[in-house]
Protein backbone atom coordinates (compact mmCIF):
# COMPACT_ATOMS: atom_id res chain seq x y z
CA UNK A 1 0.00 0.00 0.00
CA UNK A 2 1.38 3.34 -0.99
CA UNK A 3 2.02 5.40 2.77
CA UNK A 4 3.43 8.17 0.65
CA UNK A 5 1.04 10.20 2.25
CA UNK A 6 1.24 9.47 6.08
CA UNK A 7 2.94 12.34 7.21
CA UNK A 8 0.60 16.08 7.64
CA UNK A 9 2.95 17.52 5.61
CA UNK A 10 3.74 15.73 2.78
CA UNK A 11 0.13 14.66 2.75
CA UNK A 12 -0.77 18.57 2.22
CA UNK A 13 2.22 18.27 -0.42
CA UNK A 14 0.88 15.85 -2.43
CA UNK A 15 -2.64 18.07 -2.06
CA UNK A 16 -1.08 21.13 -3.65
CA UNK A 17 0.71 19.00 -6.57
CA UNK A 18 -2.89 17.69 -7.57
CA UNK A 19 -4.38 21.23 -7.48
CA UNK A 20 -6.21 20.98 -4.16
CA UNK A 21 -4.46 23.02 -2.24
CA UNK A 22 -2.66 26.52 -2.19
CA UNK A 23 -0.39 28.59 0.18
CA UNK A 24 -1.95 31.79 0.76
CA UNK A 25 0.31 34.07 2.23
CA UNK A 26 -1.08 37.14 2.69
CA UNK A 27 -2.75 38.29 6.41
CA UNK A 28 -5.78 36.55 7.44
CA UNK A 29 -7.87 37.38 10.74
CA UNK A 30 -8.98 34.46 12.90
CA UNK A 31 -12.46 36.02 13.32
CA UNK A 32 -14.99 35.10 10.42
CA UNK A 33 -12.27 36.08 8.02
CA UNK A 34 -10.63 32.57 7.54
CA UNK A 35 -13.85 31.01 7.82
CA UNK A 36 -15.55 33.26 4.98
CA UNK A 37 -12.84 32.25 3.02
CA UNK A 38 -12.63 28.43 3.40
CA UNK A 39 -16.91 28.01 2.67
CA UNK A 40 -16.43 30.70 -0.48
CA UNK A 41 -13.04 28.32 -1.66
CA UNK A 42 -15.15 25.02 -1.00
CA UNK A 43 -18.40 26.02 -2.61
CA UNK A 44 -16.66 27.44 -5.28
CA UNK A 45 -15.11 24.66 -5.93
CA UNK A 46 -11.27 26.18 -5.84
CA UNK A 47 -8.49 24.67 -3.63
CA UNK A 48 -8.34 24.52 -0.23
CA UNK A 49 -5.72 27.20 2.01
CA UNK A 50 -3.02 26.88 3.87
CA UNK A 51 -2.71 30.31 5.33
CA UNK A 52 0.96 31.19 6.52
CA UNK A 53 -0.21 34.69 8.73
CA UNK A 54 -2.95 34.15 11.03
CA UNK A 55 -3.69 36.93 13.06
CA UNK A 56 -2.10 36.79 16.53
CA UNK A 57 -0.91 33.74 16.36
CA UNK A 58 2.28 32.23 17.03
CA UNK A 59 4.66 33.77 14.13
CA UNK A 60 5.29 30.81 11.55
CA UNK A 61 2.22 28.89 12.73
CA UNK A 62 -0.03 27.97 9.63
CA UNK A 63 -3.71 27.11 9.39
CA UNK A 64 -4.97 24.50 6.97
CA UNK A 65 -8.70 24.09 5.82
CA UNK A 66 -10.55 21.88 3.55
CA UNK A 67 -7.68 19.12 2.78
CA UNK A 68 -10.68 16.37 3.27
CA UNK A 69 -13.02 17.99 0.96
CA UNK A 70 -12.90 16.07 -2.26
CA UNK A 71 -12.64 12.26 -2.79
CA UNK A 72 -9.31 12.45 -3.85
CA UNK A 73 -8.16 14.21 -1.19
CA UNK A 74 -9.20 11.09 0.85
CA UNK A 75 -7.65 8.64 -1.42
CA UNK A 76 -4.35 10.06 -1.04
CA UNK A 77 -5.19 10.26 2.90
CA UNK A 78 -5.65 6.51 2.64
CA UNK A 79 -2.65 5.87 0.52
CA UNK A 80 -4.46 5.30 -2.66
CA UNK A 81 -3.86 6.98 -5.93
CA UNK A 82 -5.74 10.20 -6.40
CA UNK A 83 -7.74 8.98 -9.08
CA UNK A 84 -9.66 5.99 -7.11
CA UNK A 85 -13.04 5.27 -7.70
CA UNK A 86 -15.30 6.33 -5.04
CA UNK A 87 -16.66 2.80 -4.44
CA UNK A 88 -12.74 1.69 -4.80
CA UNK A 89 -12.22 3.98 -1.66
CA UNK A 90 -15.28 2.94 -0.09
CA UNK A 91 -13.81 -1.28 -0.22
CA UNK A 92 -10.21 -0.24 0.79
CA UNK A 93 -11.61 1.21 3.58
CA UNK A 94 -13.64 -1.53 4.54
CA UNK A 95 -11.25 -4.36 3.93
CA UNK A 96 -8.47 -2.53 6.05
CA UNK A 97 -10.69 -1.00 9.15
CA UNK A 98 -10.37 -3.40 11.73
CA UNK A 99 -6.99 -4.80 11.14
CA UNK A 100 -4.86 -3.74 14.53
CA UNK A 101 -0.63 -3.44 15.21
CA UNK A 102 0.05 -1.90 18.87
CA UNK A 103 1.81 1.01 18.94
CA UNK A 104 5.61 1.36 19.67
CA UNK A 105 6.68 3.97 22.54
CA UNK A 106 9.54 6.34 21.01
CA UNK A 107 11.86 8.41 23.19
CA UNK A 108 11.13 11.79 21.06
CA UNK A 109 9.03 13.01 18.62
CA UNK A 110 8.86 16.15 16.24
CA UNK A 111 5.34 17.77 18.56
CA UNK A 112 7.73 18.66 21.36
CA UNK A 113 10.11 20.42 19.09
CA UNK A 114 8.31 23.60 20.84
CA UNK A 115 7.12 23.32 24.80
CA UNK A 116 4.93 25.98 26.73
CA UNK A 117 3.94 25.30 30.47
CA UNK A 118 2.06 26.86 32.99
CA UNK A 119 1.00 30.96 32.01
CA UNK A 120 2.63 30.09 28.88
CA UNK A 121 0.50 27.86 27.53
CA UNK A 122 -1.87 30.17 25.67
CA UNK A 123 -4.61 28.83 23.79
CA UNK A 124 -5.40 32.14 22.22
CA UNK A 125 -1.44 32.05 20.40
CA UNK A 126 -3.06 29.48 18.30
CA UNK A 127 -4.67 29.91 14.79
CA UNK A 128 -7.87 28.70 15.84
CA UNK A 129 -10.98 30.02 14.10
CA UNK A 130 -14.24 31.78 14.69
CA UNK A 131 -15.62 30.65 11.45
CA UNK A 132 -19.41 31.72 11.79
CA UNK A 133 -21.25 34.72 12.78
CA UNK A 134 -23.40 32.37 15.17
CA UNK A 135 -20.85 30.24 16.61
CA UNK A 136 -20.23 30.29 20.52
CA UNK A 137 -16.28 31.38 20.57
CA UNK A 138 -13.07 30.45 18.89
CA UNK A 139 -12.95 26.90 18.25
CA UNK A 140 -9.70 25.34 18.33
CA UNK A 141 -10.78 21.59 18.13
CA UNK A 142 -12.38 20.57 15.02
CA UNK A 143 -10.39 18.56 13.20
CA UNK A 144 -8.02 18.13 16.72
CA UNK A 145 -8.35 14.33 18.00
CA UNK A 146 -9.37 14.20 21.80
CA UNK A 147 -7.24 11.01 23.58
CA UNK A 148 -8.99 9.95 26.91
CA UNK A 149 -7.63 6.75 28.52
CA UNK A 150 -9.85 4.26 30.47
CA UNK A 151 -8.93 4.29 34.29
CA UNK A 152 -9.65 0.62 34.54
CA UNK A 153 -8.04 -0.76 31.55
CA UNK A 154 -5.30 -0.29 28.74
CA UNK A 155 -8.11 1.24 26.46
CA UNK A 156 -7.32 4.34 25.17
CA UNK A 157 -9.85 6.39 22.87
CA UNK A 158 -9.30 9.01 20.21
CA UNK A 159 -12.25 10.84 19.54
CA UNK A 160 -13.41 14.15 17.50
CA UNK A 161 -15.02 16.14 20.20
CA UNK A 162 -15.45 20.08 19.75
CA UNK A 163 -13.67 22.38 21.32
CA UNK A 164 -14.13 25.76 22.13
CA UNK A 165 -11.80 28.29 23.58
CA UNK A 166 -12.72 29.69 27.00
CA UNK A 167 -9.89 31.73 27.43
CA UNK A 168 -6.14 31.62 27.34
CA UNK A 169 -5.95 28.04 29.43
CA UNK A 170 -9.62 26.55 29.35
CA UNK A 171 -10.49 24.38 26.43
CA UNK A 172 -14.36 23.63 26.09
CA UNK A 173 -14.80 20.44 24.69
CA UNK A 174 -18.19 18.39 23.96
CA UNK A 175 -17.59 14.84 25.83
CA UNK A 176 -21.11 13.21 26.99
CA UNK A 177 -21.36 10.17 29.01
CA UNK A 178 -24.49 9.06 26.82
CA UNK A 179 -23.07 10.04 23.32
CA UNK A 180 -19.22 9.61 23.02
CA UNK A 181 -16.71 6.94 23.81
CA UNK A 182 -14.77 9.92 25.68
CA UNK A 183 -17.44 11.03 27.34
CA UNK A 184 -18.14 7.40 29.03
CA UNK A 185 -14.17 7.48 29.92
CA UNK A 186 -14.79 10.56 31.70
CA UNK A 187 -17.79 9.38 33.57
CA UNK A 188 -15.26 6.47 34.89
CA UNK A 189 -12.51 8.90 36.18
CA UNK A 190 -15.44 11.31 37.91
CA UNK A 191 -16.75 8.40 39.61
CA UNK A 192 -13.99 8.12 41.84
CA UNK A 193 -13.75 11.81 41.87
CA UNK A 194 -10.88 12.14 40.13
CA UNK A 195 -9.52 14.35 37.44
CA UNK A 196 -8.85 12.83 33.88
CA UNK A 197 -5.84 12.96 31.94
CA UNK A 198 -6.80 14.96 28.75
CA UNK A 199 -4.81 15.82 25.59
CA UNK A 200 -5.81 16.69 21.98
CA UNK A 201 -3.39 16.40 19.37
CA UNK A 202 -3.81 18.14 15.78
CA UNK A 203 -2.18 17.14 12.92
CA UNK A 204 0.51 13.85 11.96
CA UNK A 205 -0.39 11.11 9.99
CA UNK A 206 -4.06 12.32 7.99
CA UNK A 207 -5.70 8.72 8.56
CA UNK A 208 -5.41 9.69 13.13
CA UNK A 209 -8.35 12.36 11.83
CA UNK A 210 -10.24 9.93 9.41
CA UNK A 211 -10.33 7.71 12.40
CA UNK A 212 -10.74 9.95 15.35
CA UNK A 213 -14.50 10.84 13.51
CA UNK A 214 -16.54 7.29 13.10
CA UNK A 215 -14.98 5.57 16.71
CA UNK A 216 -14.15 2.03 17.31
CA UNK A 217 -15.57 -0.61 19.28
CA UNK A 218 -15.55 -0.11 22.82
CA UNK A 219 -12.72 -1.47 23.68
CA UNK A 220 -10.53 -0.76 21.06
CA UNK A 221 -8.01 2.09 20.72
CA UNK A 222 -7.89 4.11 17.20
CA UNK A 223 -4.13 3.79 17.60
CA UNK A 224 -3.56 0.27 17.07
CA UNK A 225 -6.20 0.60 13.81
CA UNK A 226 -4.43 2.74 12.49
CA UNK A 227 -0.88 0.36 12.05
CA UNK A 228 -2.65 -2.09 11.12
CA UNK A 229 -4.18 0.06 7.89
CA UNK A 230 -0.76 1.46 7.71
CA UNK A 231 0.78 -2.15 7.98
CA UNK A 232 3.08 -0.62 10.25
CA UNK A 233 2.78 0.56 13.93
CA UNK A 234 1.79 3.99 15.17
CA UNK A 235 4.73 5.96 17.10
CA UNK A 236 3.43 7.39 20.32
CA UNK A 237 5.38 9.61 22.44
CA UNK A 238 4.16 10.78 26.55
CA UNK A 239 2.98 14.04 26.64
CA UNK A 240 4.66 16.57 28.87
CA UNK A 241 2.44 17.08 32.06
CA UNK A 242 -0.25 14.53 31.69
CA UNK A 243 0.36 10.49 31.67
CA UNK A 244 -1.00 10.06 27.98
CA UNK A 245 0.93 9.23 24.63
CA UNK A 246 0.33 11.03 21.74
CA UNK A 247 1.74 10.53 17.65
CA UNK A 248 5.48 11.44 17.88
CA UNK A 249 4.09 13.02 14.07
CA UNK A 250 1.34 15.82 15.39
CA UNK A 251 1.69 18.72 14.29
CA UNK A 252 0.49 20.76 17.91
CA UNK A 253 -0.83 18.95 21.35
CA UNK A 254 -2.68 20.16 24.02
CA UNK A 255 -2.49 18.79 26.90
CA UNK A 256 -4.29 19.33 30.27
CA UNK A 257 -7.18 17.94 33.13
CA UNK A 258 -10.56 17.89 33.18
CA UNK A 259 -11.72 17.96 36.68
CA UNK A 260 -15.59 16.75 38.08
CA UNK A 261 -18.15 19.33 38.02
CA UNK A 262 -16.07 21.68 36.35
CA UNK A 263 -18.52 22.63 33.23
CA UNK A 264 -18.95 25.90 31.21
CA UNK A 265 -21.79 26.78 28.19
CA UNK A 266 -20.11 25.46 25.25
CA UNK A 267 -21.53 26.87 21.50
CA UNK A 268 -23.44 27.35 19.44
CA UNK A 269 -21.35 25.83 16.58
CA UNK A 270 -22.59 25.49 13.10
CA UNK A 271 -22.41 21.61 12.75
CA UNK A 272 -22.74 19.08 10.08
CA UNK A 273 -26.34 19.29 8.79
CA UNK A 274 -25.59 22.52 7.63
CA UNK A 275 -27.84 24.95 9.85
CA UNK A 276 -26.82 26.74 13.68
CA UNK A 277 -29.47 24.76 15.66
CA UNK A 278 -27.30 24.24 19.09
CA UNK A 279 -28.15 26.16 22.48
CA UNK A 280 -25.40 26.50 24.47
CA UNK A 281 -25.01 23.51 26.53
CA UNK A 282 -23.08 23.09 29.71
CA UNK A 283 -19.62 21.03 28.68
CA UNK A 284 -16.29 20.24 30.54
CA UNK A 285 -13.54 22.19 30.47
CA UNK A 286 -10.01 21.69 30.04
CA UNK A 287 -7.62 23.35 32.18
CA UNK A 288 -4.68 23.39 30.14
CA UNK A 289 -1.15 22.60 31.33
CA UNK A 290 0.73 22.06 28.71
CA UNK A 291 1.32 23.12 24.54
CA UNK A 292 3.61 21.27 22.49
CA UNK A 293 4.23 21.77 19.01
CA UNK A 294 6.41 21.53 15.46
CA UNK A 295 8.29 24.28 14.19
CA UNK A 296 5.95 26.31 11.79
CA UNK A 297 3.07 23.94 13.11
CA UNK A 298 0.13 23.90 11.03
CA UNK A 299 -3.13 23.62 12.90
CA UNK A 300 -6.19 21.60 10.70
CA UNK A 301 -9.33 23.22 10.92
CA UNK A 302 -13.09 22.12 9.24
CA UNK A 303 -15.74 25.06 7.94
CA UNK A 304 -18.72 22.96 8.60
CA UNK A 305 -22.17 24.16 6.07
CA UNK A 306 -23.28 23.09 2.86
CA UNK A 307 -22.07 20.94 1.55
CA UNK A 308 -20.02 19.38 4.18
CA UNK A 309 -16.00 20.48 3.99
CA UNK A 310 -15.18 16.48 4.73
CA UNK A 311 -16.42 13.97 2.99
CA UNK A 312 -14.41 11.03 5.24
CA UNK A 313 -17.24 10.27 6.89
CA UNK A 314 -19.25 9.53 4.12
CA UNK A 315 -16.91 6.75 3.08
CA UNK A 316 -16.42 5.39 6.62
CA UNK A 317 -20.14 5.46 6.74
CA UNK A 318 -20.76 3.43 3.49
CA UNK A 319 -17.96 0.87 4.39
CA UNK A 320 -19.51 0.36 7.82
CA UNK A 321 -23.35 0.29 6.17
CA UNK A 322 -21.63 -2.14 3.50
CA UNK A 323 -20.39 -4.37 6.36
CA UNK A 324 -23.14 -4.47 8.06
CA UNK A 325 -25.35 -5.52 5.01
CA UNK A 326 -22.87 -8.16 3.87
CA UNK A 327 -23.38 -9.64 7.61
CA UNK A 328 -26.94 -9.88 7.23
CA UNK A 329 -25.97 -11.83 4.13
CA UNK A 330 -28.45 -9.42 2.13
CA UNK A 331 -27.77 -9.10 -1.40
CA UNK A 332 -26.44 -5.54 -2.28
CA UNK A 333 -24.42 -4.10 -5.28
CA UNK A 334 -23.13 -0.79 -4.17
CA UNK A 335 -23.78 1.33 -0.33
CA UNK A 336 -22.92 5.24 -0.90
CA UNK A 337 -23.69 8.01 1.60
CA UNK A 338 -24.31 11.00 -0.89
CA UNK A 339 -22.09 14.44 0.03
CA UNK A 340 -25.24 16.22 -0.19
CA UNK A 341 -26.93 14.25 2.56
CA UNK A 342 -24.00 15.47 4.92
CA UNK A 343 -24.63 11.82 6.25
CA UNK A 344 -28.00 11.43 7.11
CA UNK A 345 -29.17 9.14 4.37
CA UNK A 346 -27.77 6.68 2.80
CA UNK A 347 -28.57 4.69 -0.82
CA UNK A 348 -28.48 1.01 -1.15
CA UNK A 349 -28.45 -0.55 -4.84
CA UNK A 350 -29.53 -4.21 -5.08
CA UNK A 351 -31.63 -6.24 -8.01
CA UNK A 352 -32.55 -8.89 -6.27
CA UNK A 353 -36.58 -9.44 -6.29
CA UNK A 354 -37.13 -10.44 -3.01
CA UNK A 355 -40.24 -9.05 -0.92
CA UNK A 356 -39.59 -7.31 1.99
CA UNK A 357 -35.56 -7.10 1.00
CA UNK A 358 -35.59 -2.86 1.30
CA UNK A 359 -37.14 -3.23 4.78
CA UNK A 360 -34.80 -5.43 5.74
CA UNK A 361 -31.96 -3.52 4.71
CA UNK A 362 -33.33 -0.15 6.29
CA UNK A 363 -33.66 -2.43 9.56
CA UNK A 364 -29.64 -4.09 9.29
CA UNK A 365 -29.07 0.23 8.69
CA UNK A 366 -30.96 1.12 11.91
CA UNK A 367 -29.20 -1.58 13.87
CA UNK A 368 -26.34 -0.31 13.59
CA UNK A 369 -24.73 2.13 16.36
CA UNK A 370 -23.77 4.85 13.71
CA UNK A 371 -26.88 4.31 11.81
CA UNK A 372 -28.99 4.74 14.46
CA UNK A 373 -27.78 7.90 15.41
CA UNK A 374 -26.96 9.87 12.44
CA UNK A 375 -28.82 8.10 9.11
CA UNK A 376 -32.49 8.48 9.38
CA UNK A 377 -33.43 8.15 5.63
CA UNK A 378 -32.65 4.80 3.61
CA UNK A 379 -33.50 5.09 0.05
CA UNK A 380 -33.09 1.59 -1.61
CA UNK A 381 -32.81 1.47 -5.89
CA UNK A 382 -31.79 -0.61 -8.68
CA UNK A 383 -28.42 -1.16 -9.88
CA UNK A 384 -29.23 0.79 -13.29
CA UNK A 385 -28.92 4.01 -10.43
CA UNK A 386 -25.67 5.28 -9.09
CA UNK A 387 -26.14 5.76 -5.14
CA UNK A 388 -23.31 8.52 -5.27
CA UNK A 389 -25.50 10.40 -7.83
CA UNK A 390 -27.62 12.44 -6.37
CA UNK A 391 -29.37 13.17 -9.56
CA UNK A 392 -30.32 9.65 -10.58
CA UNK A 393 -31.26 9.05 -7.24
CA UNK A 394 -33.72 11.82 -7.34
CA UNK A 395 -35.10 10.76 -10.09
CA UNK A 396 -35.13 7.29 -9.22
CA UNK A 397 -37.84 8.48 -6.23
CA UNK A 398 -39.92 10.43 -8.10
CA UNK A 399 -39.98 7.70 -11.05
CA UNK A 400 -39.51 4.47 -9.05
CA UNK A 401 -41.07 5.04 -5.67
CA UNK A 402 -45.17 5.12 -5.70
CA UNK A 403 -45.90 7.86 -2.99
CA UNK A 404 -48.33 5.93 -1.20
CA UNK A 405 -46.76 1.93 -1.20
CA UNK A 406 -43.57 2.46 -0.84
CA UNK A 407 -42.68 5.43 1.28
CA UNK A 408 -42.51 3.65 4.86
CA UNK A 409 -42.72 5.92 8.03
CA UNK A 410 -41.38 4.91 11.02
CA UNK A 411 -42.15 7.10 14.29
CA UNK A 412 -40.54 7.27 17.49
CA UNK A 413 -36.68 6.73 16.03
CA UNK A 414 -34.13 8.37 18.02
CA UNK A 415 -32.50 11.21 15.90
CA UNK A 416 -29.11 12.89 16.64
CA UNK A 417 -30.06 16.20 18.39
CA UNK A 418 -28.45 18.18 16.09
CA UNK A 419 -31.24 17.14 13.30
CA UNK A 420 -32.80 20.89 12.54
CA UNK A 421 -36.26 19.54 11.87
CA UNK A 422 -36.22 17.89 15.65
CA UNK A 423 -38.69 20.40 17.81
CA UNK A 424 -37.62 22.28 20.76
CA UNK A 425 -37.62 20.89 23.96
CA UNK A 426 -35.86 19.59 27.52
CA UNK A 427 -35.65 16.52 25.67
CA UNK A 428 -33.70 17.43 21.85
CA UNK A 429 -30.66 16.34 23.51
CA UNK A 430 -31.90 12.90 23.69
CA UNK A 431 -33.08 12.70 19.90
CA UNK A 432 -36.72 13.01 21.29
CA UNK A 433 -39.22 13.34 18.46
CA UNK A 434 -37.35 11.99 15.91
CA UNK A 435 -38.50 9.53 13.07
CA UNK A 436 -37.01 6.90 10.12
CA UNK A 437 -38.40 6.73 6.98
CA UNK A 438 -37.26 4.21 3.91
CA UNK A 439 -37.83 5.23 0.25
CA UNK A 440 -38.18 1.82 -1.92
CA UNK A 441 -37.01 2.66 -5.46
CA UNK A 442 -36.85 -0.75 -6.94
CA UNK A 443 -39.34 -2.64 -8.98
CA UNK A 444 -41.92 -4.42 -7.27
CA UNK A 445 -40.69 -8.18 -7.08
CA UNK A 446 -44.59 -9.05 -8.85
CA UNK A 447 -43.82 -7.24 -11.54
CA UNK A 448 -43.09 -9.20 -15.13
CA UNK A 449 -39.74 -8.45 -16.58
CA UNK A 450 -41.56 -7.79 -20.14
CA UNK A 451 -43.90 -4.95 -18.24
CA UNK A 452 -40.56 -3.17 -16.72
CA UNK A 453 -40.23 0.21 -18.32
CA UNK A 454 -37.35 0.34 -20.35
CA UNK A 455 -34.68 3.09 -19.13
CA UNK A 456 -33.88 5.84 -22.04
CA UNK A 457 -30.69 7.24 -21.79
CA UNK A 458 -27.32 6.96 -24.31
CA UNK A 459 -26.05 3.64 -22.44
CA UNK A 460 -28.94 1.57 -22.59
CA UNK A 461 -30.90 2.67 -25.47
CA UNK A 462 -28.52 2.15 -28.63
CA UNK A 463 -27.24 -0.42 -30.07
CA UNK A 464 -23.38 -0.79 -29.09
CA UNK A 465 -21.85 -0.11 -32.50
CA UNK A 466 -24.14 3.25 -32.61
CA UNK A 467 -22.78 4.05 -29.38
CA UNK A 468 -18.98 3.47 -30.19
CA UNK A 469 -19.15 5.37 -33.56
CA UNK A 470 -20.54 8.50 -31.23
CA UNK A 471 -18.37 8.43 -28.98
CA UNK A 472 -15.49 8.33 -31.77
CA UNK A 473 -16.87 11.23 -33.24
CA UNK A 474 -17.42 12.96 -30.00
CA UNK A 475 -13.59 12.82 -29.18
CA UNK A 476 -12.61 14.03 -32.30
CA UNK A 477 -14.11 17.20 -31.90
CA UNK A 478 -11.56 18.07 -28.73
CA UNK A 479 -14.64 19.97 -26.95
CA UNK A 480 -13.73 21.30 -23.61
CA UNK A 481 -14.84 20.02 -20.22
CA UNK A 482 -17.30 21.62 -18.22
CA UNK A 483 -16.86 22.95 -15.05
CA UNK A 484 -19.87 21.62 -12.67
CA UNK A 485 -21.32 24.20 -9.85
CA UNK A 486 -23.62 24.35 -7.58
CA UNK A 487 -26.20 21.31 -6.55
CA UNK A 488 -27.58 18.61 -8.53
CA UNK A 489 -24.61 17.67 -10.44
CA UNK A 490 -23.68 14.53 -8.69
CA UNK A 491 -21.08 13.45 -6.95
CA UNK A 492 -18.79 13.46 -9.65
CA UNK A 493 -18.14 17.01 -10.10
CA UNK A 494 -16.89 16.82 -6.28
CA UNK A 495 -13.40 14.96 -7.54
CA UNK A 496 -12.64 18.04 -9.40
Amino acid sequence: MNNAGSDFRSYLDQLTSLGLMHRVDDPVDWYLEAGAINRYLLESGLPGPVYSRVKDSIPGMRLAANMFATFPGVAVALGLPADTDVYDIIDSYLTRFGRTIEPVIASEGVCRQNVLLGDDADLNALPAVHGHPGDGGRYLGTFGVSVTKDPDSDWTNWGLYRGMIHGPRALGVTLHPAINHGGRIMSAWHREDRPMPYAMFFGGDPLYTILGGPGAPPGVSEADIAGGMRDRPVELVRCETVDLMVPADAEIVVEGTISPGDVLPEGPFAEYPGYLVSDPTPAPVVRVTAITYRDQAILPTCSMGIPMDMVFPHIQMAANFKRVLLQARLPVAKVGVPVASNGMAVVVSTDTPIAGLPQRIAAAIWSDATGSKLTPYVIVVNTDVDPMDTDAVMHAIVAKCHPARDIHVYPGFYNAPLQPYLPSGPHKALGVGGANVLFDCTWPVDLAPQDIPLRSDFTTSYPDELKRQVEQRVAGWNLPSITATGSGTGERARVR
